[in-house]
């Protein structure tokens, strides 16, 4: 059931996990894990924004719950993933080619 709702909230998940409330970051990181949770593979269609917006969120260590949510979706994301679906974004973040898209909000 998750699956096919996911598309129409996985966007505003991007923007919430910047939002300035930390309450409201560490409800979106839960939502978030239990997104990726259900769907498993199925999240191979957002990664290219969704992994720029968990970097963001890796960089800013306010929270540690929030970053141990973070850390265990991008663990689910590699479990559920094949690496040929995201090995290209992770290469080019870290030779730090996307560093354009940390300035969108």
């Amino acid at each position: 059931m998750v699956r096919s709702y996911i598309r129409r909230y996985i966007k505003g998940l991007y923007f919430e996990l910047g939002d300035w409330l930390e309450n409201s970051r560490l409800r979106c990181s839960n939502l978030l894990l239990f997104s990726t949770i259900y769907s498993e593979d199925y999240m191979t269609q957002f990664l290219d924004e969704l992994l720029v917006a968990l970097y963001k969120v890796v960089i800013d260590k306010s929270n540690k719950l929030i970053g141990d949510n973070i850390k265990t979706t991008l663990r689910l994301i590699g479990r559920y993933c094949k690496p040929s679906a995201y090995q290209e974004l992770i290469i080019s973040a870290m030779r730090n080619e996307v560093a354009a898209f940390y300035t969108y909000t």
